[in-house]
């Protein structure tokens, strides 16, 4: 924190400028070889690679709301929370040696399973994988999205009503 010097009373002080804070160094976990900023990822804000401290942080400036958080060395749980189409989930974000690597949600207000797969068909193409059966049996969407530093795999799978949701990210 700098020392505000005061020339004269009466003058408008100058506001001193800061350098902002880059926060890649506590943003990767213990081992990890580096975050993957161009990813896509589905929590706004939140870079795969990051360690538990970061994501975190992330979490609370994207101002993603939910009724309860809880952190562990490997997993962020949050009960209720805002995620993709205004929907409440249960999210949690697993961590491995490489930081982050999963995110899974399990939706309490599901929107229809035919506008969650037109959502990511648009965003990411085709899947390589799509079986929709009767409502008793598991529905599985896949897709594969490879990009330069990492492969992010997106599974929507539905029973009964019940939505989940899983992304993860592989090196």
């Amino acid at each position: 924190m700098g020392v505000l010097d005061i020339a004269r009373r009466g003058a408008a002080a100058e506001t001193p400028v800061s350098t902002p804070v880059r926060l890649a160094s506590t943003t990767l976990a213990a081992g990890s070889s580096a975050p993957l900023p161009g990813v896509w990822n589905p929590v706004r804000g939140l870079v795969w690679g990051a360690g538990t401290d970061a994501a975190t942080q992330a979490l609370r400036a994207a101002g993603m709301s939910s009724t309860s958080l809880t952190t562990s060395a490997k997993t962020i749980l949050l009960t209720d929370a805002s995620f993709a189409w205004n929907s409440p989930a249960d999210v949690q974000l697993t961590f491995g040696e490489k930081g982050l690597q999963r995110i899974e949600a399990v939706f309490k207000q599901p929107p229809a399973l035919e506008v969650a797969i037109a959502g990511y068909e648009r965003q990411f193409g085709k899947p390589h994988t799509k079986t929709i059966v009767s409502q008793e049996q598991v529905s599985t969407i896949a897709w594969r999205v490879k990009q330069t530093w990492a492969t992010l795999e997106i599974t929507l799978t539905e029973t009964q009503g019940t939505l989940r949701a899983i992304f993860e990210v592989s090196r």
